[in-house]
């Protein structure tokens, strides 16, 4: 103990041997504690060297009232809880910007789904009657060829040409790309219905 007051008094005074001393003795022991605290090497070194640094840098002002030993673990363990704090706080303001960003990218992805299906549906308008109704029941109700065809009392073959007229006059009102686009979407919009 009296030799640690002698130790203090020389680092406020500013014996850089003093301090190096000291250093080197409570290093590696505090760098073991505080990797108990943080379970992380690298995070503990660089603590203790923080440590380290503000007893240096604020020598003159430092009032240490208990041994440099109980000071030195102490500030250890409190620049832990601080940095711990931090940590959380950063985590918490990243989930907080990530769940926005989500919450942005789903909003976009429903807006994307609603223009979609508002052109598809303008295109779809302009088919003939007989074809669109044709077109709905394969697309929106999911019936098979032979389905509709029952459906109608008209034949298979028939229901085959009326989709391939409803595809060809769509993909002249919308575009062979963006057709492409809708159907998928309106598919997985009507699956998810």
């Amino acid at each position: 103990m009296y030799q640690e007051k002698e130790y203090l008094k020389a680092i406020k005074e500013g014996d850089r041997k003093a301090y190096k001393y000291v250093f080197e003795h409570y290093y590696s022991r505090l760098c073991r504690y505080t990797s108990n605290l943080t379970y992380n090497a690298d995070q503990a070194e660089d603590i203790v060297q923080e440590v380290f640094i503000h007893l240096w840098n604020n020598r003159k002002e430092i009032l240490i009232t208990t041994s440099l030993k109980s000071y030195l673990y102490k500030s250890c363990y409190n620049k832990c809880i601080d940095t711990y704090r931090k940590k959380k706080r950063v985590s918490e303001v990243l989930e907080e910007y990530r769940h926005a960003k989500l919450m942005e990218l789903v909003e976009k992805d429903k807006n994307l789904d609603s223009n979609r299906m508002e052109i598809l549906n303008r295109a779809i308008d302009h088919l003939p009657p007989r074809c669109k109704e044709i077109f709905l029941l394969s697309k929106s109700q999911g019936l098979k060829y032979k389905e509709i065809a029952d459906h109608l009392g008209i034949s298979q073959k028939t229901v085959e040409n009326q989709i391939g007229r409803a595809y060809s006059i769509l993909r002249r009102e919308i575009g062979k790309l963006k057709l492409i686009l809708l159907l998928v979407g309106a598919c997985l919009l009507f699956v998810g219905k």
